[in-house]
C-alpha cells in the first residue's frame, strides 16, 4: 500500500522535471559574449579551413597566452595565393569573392576561437541548432576540440541536414551540405587531426545509416557507394537510380549490364551539352544505343573553334575506339583533319591514347596517319590512368 503512495506521489515529481529538462535543453540561457560572437561568425556566414587558418589560429592563441602553451611564434606557411583575376588556375570562385573571403578569414578564425574559450558545453550544443549552417558547423567543431562524448549522437541528428555553408581553404571555396561536414570533421585525415574522430563501431554503424535510411542525401553516402564493387551492384544501382550521379552511373556502366543502358542513355539528356560523366559510363560500358549520342556530341566538338574540354575528349574517344563502325571511321578522319591545325593536334593526341589504350585494328589506318613526337606522348600519356 505505502509503496504505490509513494509512486503516485513521485509521478507528478518526475513529470515536472522532465518537463524541466526539455525546457533547458531548448531553451538554453547564452551569455552575452556568446550571443555577440554568434551574430559576428553569422555575418560572414564562411567556414575557415587550410594552413592559413590554423595558423591564424595558432598565431591568435600565441599572443593571447604568451609562452605558456608556445614557446615559438608559429611560422607563416608558404601557402600559393591568388595574385590576380587572370590567374591560369580554375577556381570554384571568382577573384573578387576570394578577397572578401581572405580578408574576412582572420577575423572569423578568431571569432570562432573565442567561441570556443568563452561558451559553455549546453550553449555550444544549443547552436547545433542555429538557424545558420555556419554556426551548427562550428558549434560542433567546438565540441569536437572537447571531444565530447556525445559527438556521434549529434551527427546522426544531422544526417539529413542537406542545407549548404561554404567552406573556404587556403584559395578556393566549396559548398558542402552541413550533414557532410559533422563527418569531414569526425573523419581520420581530414580537416583537423586533434579533434574527436568515429571510432571504428561509430564508422560501421554511420555506414549502415547511410545505406538503409532513404531519406540521407548526403556527398559522403555517395563516396561509400563508390567503394563498393561488383558485390552490392543492387545496392549501386538503387543509388544510381535515385540520384542520377554521373560518378555512380559510370562506376555501374563497369559492370556492362544491359539493364544498365537505359540509365546511361538519360544520363546523356540529362546533361546536355556537357555530357562528362555520360561519356565516361560510355567509355566503361559500350552499348550500342549510346553510338549516335557519342557521334553526335563528337560532330559538335569538330565544330568549336575553342574551348575543347581534354576531359571529356578523353572519354569521348577511349568510347568511339570501342565501336568498330564506318561511321566512326569517318568521324575520327574529319578530326584528324580539321581545318584548325592547333585543334588538330588536340584531337589526334587523344585519339592516339585511345588506340593506345585499347587497341583496334580496325582503326590501323587511323593510328598510321597519328604522327606524335616524344614530348606530346609524353603529355598525352599522363592521362593513361584515367
Amino acid at each position: 500500500m505505502h509503496k504505490y503512495l509513494i509512486i503516485k506521489l513521485l509521478i507528478p515529481v518526475l513529470f515536472a522535471t522532465l518537463c524541466h529538462l526539455e525546457l533547458n535543453a531548448q531553451d538554453v540561457h547564452f551569455s552575452g559574449k556568446v550571443k555577440r560572437l554568434v551574430k559576428k561568425i553569422a555575418r560572414n556566414e564562411v567556414l575557415m579551413i587550410g594552413e592559413m587558418a590554423n595558423y591564424l589560429d595558432a598565431r591568435y592563441e600565441y599572443y593571447q597566452n604568451g609562452e605558456r602553451f608556445n614557446r615559438l611564434e608559429p611560422r607563416r606557411p608558404n601557402v600559393t595565393r591568388i595574385n590576380s583575376m587572370y590567374d591560369r588556375q580554375q577556381y570554384n570562385i571568382s577573384f573578387n569573392q576570394y578577397r572578401l573571403y581572405d580578408g574576412r578569414r582572420e577575423f572569423q578564425v578568431r571569432y570562432f576561437r573565442d567561441l570556443t574559450n568563452f561558451a559553455r558545453e549546453d550553449e555550444l550544443i544549443a547552436l547545433t541548432q542555429h538557424e545558420k549552417p555556419v554556426i551548427r558547423c562550428y558549434a560542433f567543431w567546438a565540441l569536437l576540440e572537447q571531444h565530447y562524448e556525445d559527438a556521434f549522437e549529434l551527427l546522426k541528428e544531422h544526417l539529413t541536414d542537406n542545407e549548404e555553408v561554404i567552406v573556404f581553404g587556403d584559395v578556393d571555396a566549396h559548398s558542402h551540405k552541413v550533414g557532410d561536414f559533422y563527418i569531414y570533421l569526425m573523419t581520420q585525415d581530414k580537416i583537423d587531426p586533434f579533434v574527436r574522430k568515429l571510432s571504428e563501431k561509430e564508422q560501421e554503424k554511420l555506414n549502415e545509416m547511410l545505406m538503409t535510411n532513404s531519406d540521407i542525401e548526403l556527398e559522403a553516402k555517395r563516396d561509400l557507394i563508390m567503394t563498393f564493387e561488383e558485390d552490392n551492384i543492387e545496392d549501386i544501382r538503387a543509388f544510381a537510380q535515385k540520384s542520377m550521379d554521373g560518378n555512380v552511373i559510370a562506376r555501374l556502366a563497369k559492370y556492362k549490364q544491359d539493364e544498365d543502358a537505359e540509365l546511361i542513355e538519360n544520363l546523356f539528356e540529362l546533361q546536355g551539352d556537357d555530357p562528362y560523366h555520360a561519356l565516361k559510363a560510355s567509355r566503361n560500358f559500350p552499348h550500342p544505343d549510346f553510338l549516335d549520342n557519342l557521334l553526335e556530341f563528337h560532330q559538335a566538338q569538330l565544330k568549336k573553334k575553342h574551348g575543347l574540354d581534354e576531359l571529356s575528349l578523353l572519354y569521348l574517344y577511349q568510347a568511339l575506339i570501342q565501336y568498330p563502325e564506318e561511321a566512326v571511321f569517318k568521324q575520327l578522319e574529319a578530326a584528324l583533319n580539321h581545318k584548325k591545325q592547333y585543334l588538330a593536334e588536340v584531337h589526334q593526341k587523344f585519339i592516339w591514347l585511345a588506340l593506345k589504350k585499347y587497341p583496334a585494328s580496325f582503326f590501323n589506318k587511323i593510328k598510321n596517319q597519328i604522327v606524335l613526337d616524344g614530348r606530346d606522348k609524353r603529355e598525352v600519356l599522363k592521362f593513361m590512368e584515367y
